[in-house]
């Protein structure tokens, strides 16, 4: 078995997925694309993230309204991640300040640690730095969750059927029916 882990875009995650350069790919945000199959993995909750000091770690809860007080670090809008928090803001009537916005979660995660900035992020990726006291999560009312999804090309549920399984669905091993080959290679993004 051989497994590479590779962090990318969602649209790099879809061409390789389409080309064959991997077995299949975890995204956030999965839209339909054409030859590739997309399956609904897990909601991740998100939360607002600060530094302990910030005003807002002070607060139980938020609501998104009141997020226009302070300056955002966040997801490049070019990011369907970054698309959503903004949509989400707008939603409920704020639009703060964003100075600043990049590709990935731990560039956010470290400006927000040594800035006066928050963000909103999936609480699980955030996780080892709030057990380390460097940065602190605060609910985030009304919820916003992250949709991830798992890519793969779509021939490769049709060969789950053509082996007797029918239902495309794997049975824990990692194999569809005790045949199939293992994935070589997953991207996450």
């Amino acid at each position: 078995v051989n497994v590479i882990i590779d962090y990318c875009q969602p649209d790099v995650a879809y061409r390789q997925v389409l080309e064959g350069a991997c077995d299949f790919g975890i995204i956030s945000y999965p839209q339909r694309w054409t030859k590739v199959e997309r399956i609904a993995l897990r909601d991740e909750p998100m939360a607002v993230v600060s530094r302990p000091g910030h005003p807002v770690a002070a607060e139980g809860a938020v609501k998104a309204g009141g997020l226009g007080r302070w300056d955002m670090v966040t997801f490049d809008e070019r990011l369907p991640i970054g698309r959503a928090v903004r949509r989400y803001l707008r939603e409920h009537g704020v639009q703060p300040s964003i100075p600043y916005s990049f590709d990935n979660i731990d560039t956010i995660k470290n400006a927000i640690a040594v800035t006066d900035r928050f963000s909103i992020l999936p609480v699980r990726t955030v996780v080892r730095e709030i057990e380390a006291g460097t940065l602190v999560v605060t609910a985030l009312e009304p919820a916003l969750t992250r949709p991830l999804g798992i890519l793969h090309r779509r021939s490769v549920r049709s060969k789950s059927h053509a082996n007797g399984n029918g239902n495309g669905q794997s049975h824990g091993n990692g194999h569809s029916n005790g045949h199939s080959k293992v994935p070589k290679k997953g991207v996450f993004v």
